[in-house]
């Protein structure tokens, strides 16, 4: 009898050890490259969709996170993916100059007010033109950071006290000193802080979130409160490891993505209001330019669309289009 009972424990157990080993089996795991460190704000932003997807599959997607550029770099990610060194990754698109040209209309000072409205219009021109420079990944969304202001050591008013300024300045920020008049200086994000607190460069276009992260409301002294820009992101993913899932699975992350576009603005427009408290902490001034300085600093700014359009046709891309409609989709998204 006790030999039968062993006998029938055992049996439970290899049945119960193999149904785990099924299940385990079951379970896609999916590495994830990003640039930043766990407790970046974006991070943070992107971990919530991550736990969606896993959510939403019922388990049976677990998304691994690589983080501070252990796998790609943020200009590497998408050559990354690509060439199957992580699963998914996140970049901007700015990173890699040529790549995404039409995506590039979401990098466009157009009067942007927050980043909920700008993730959701970018992700609406998506969705409408399907533009082939995504074609080698499967892109999962689309979304916007806060917008970037002007933070520098002396304090900028108009124009013309930007003249001749040292600013900090990579990918599709450089276009848009050089309009203002200042002179762009390339150097890593990382970089930042040290080289405005010896005077290397006297100051940075940046949103007011990574402003905080960054500590820089420390080596600078204002703040230019006008929308220069957005900062357009992208997460996407290995095209033949998504053809490689379920049709069930791919709807449960295409759903999840979906949902990511509103959540990450709103989260990251939740991290400016944080990063402007945390200047008026710092003592920084907040500089509210007039109506004729604004306007100023606007009419600077408009080539910019210009030379964009004019690009997009040049490549046959119907550039004067989407700008209509992009602008017109701002208004309905306000």
């Amino acid at each position: 009898m006790k030999r039968l009972l062993v006998l029938v424990v055992s049996v439970f157990a290899c049945i119960g050890a193999l149904t785990g080993f099924a299940s385990a089996q079951d379970v896609t795991k999916l590495s994830f490259s990003i640039w930043q460190q766990p407790e970046h704000y974006m991070v943070k932003a992107i971990r919530s969709w991550a736990e969606d997807v896993e959510k939403k599959t019922d388990g049976k997607v677990k998304i691994e996170f690589y983080y501070g550029g252990t796998l790609t770099s943020g200009p590497q990610a998408y050559d990354g993916i690509v060439n199957g060194i992580s699963d998914i990754a996140a970049a901007a698109s700015g990173w890699n100059p040529g790549q995404f040209p039409m995506t590039r209309i979401a990098d466009i000072p157009l009067g942007w007010t927050s980043s909920r409205q700008a993730s959701l219009v970018t992700w609406d021109f998506y969705k409408k033109y399907q533009p082939k420079e995504w074609d080698e990944v499967h892109l999962l969304y689309l979304f916007t950071d806060a917008i970037g202001y002007l933070h520098t050591k002396q304090p900028v008013r108009t124009p013309e006290d930007l003249k001749g300024m040292q600013i900090r300045g990579t990918g599709s920020d450089v276009p848009l000193i050089e309009a203002l008049g200042g002179t762009p200086v390339g150097m890593p994000f990382g970089e930042t802080y040290l080289a405005l607190q010896r005077g290397i460069v006297q100051g940075m276009v940046s949103n007011l979130a990574s402003v905080q992260a960054a500590k820089i409301g420390e080596v600078v002294d204002y703040t230019t409160d006008l929308n220069i820009r957005p900062a357009n992101f992208w997460v996407a993913m290995n095209k033949q490891k998504w053809e490689g899932l379920s049709p069930d699975v791919q709807k449960a992350i295409d759903e999840a993505s979906e949902a990511a576009v509103v959540r990450l603005g709103e989260a990251l427009d939740n991290a400016q209001a944080a990063g402007r408290a945390y200047v008026l902490e710092q003592d920084n001034e907040i500089i509210e330019p007039t109506p004729e300085a604004k306007a100023k600093f606007e009419e600077l700014l408009k080539p910019i669309r210009t030379q964009w359009v004019d690009e997009m046709k040049a490549k046959g891309l119907p550039g004067a289009e989407v700008l209509e409609f992009v602008t017109a989709a701002m208004k309905e998204r306000q």
